[in-house]
């Protein structure tokens, strides 16, 4: 890593793994810094270690829904830019089909 131009760290947030797996996965392959998260709880934890500057995420998750994550991940890192990512309602029946 150039220390004058250091990666840019992602989080990415989604309950289904296989969606945030893979989008971490391009991710690393453009050379981003990039971790995946399945709850919001362990995005928040981390938060605190791996300051992200950029955190992609679903909106809807169980316990904790992509708004108050936000505004939690803000108060850690004030830096941190978040952008939603829309979930259609297919998504979830075609990615539990693609991994059976």
């Amino acid at each position: 890593m150039n220390r004058l131009n250091p990666r840019l760290r992602v989080a990415l947030i989604n309950d289904e793994q296989i969606v945030a797996d893979t989008l971490v996965q391009i991710l690393k392959m453009h050379e981003y810094e990039a971790r995946a998260h399945y709850s919001g709880e362990t995005a928040i934890e981390d938060a605190k270690e791996f300051r992200p500057q950029v955190m992609l995420s679903d909106v809807r998750m169980p316990r904790i829904d992509g708004i108050e994550r936000a505004l939690r991940i803000r108060e850690l890192q004030p830096k941190c830019r978040p952008f939603s990512l829309p979930r259609p309602r297919c998504a979830r029946r075609f990615t539990k089909e693609s991994v059976n």
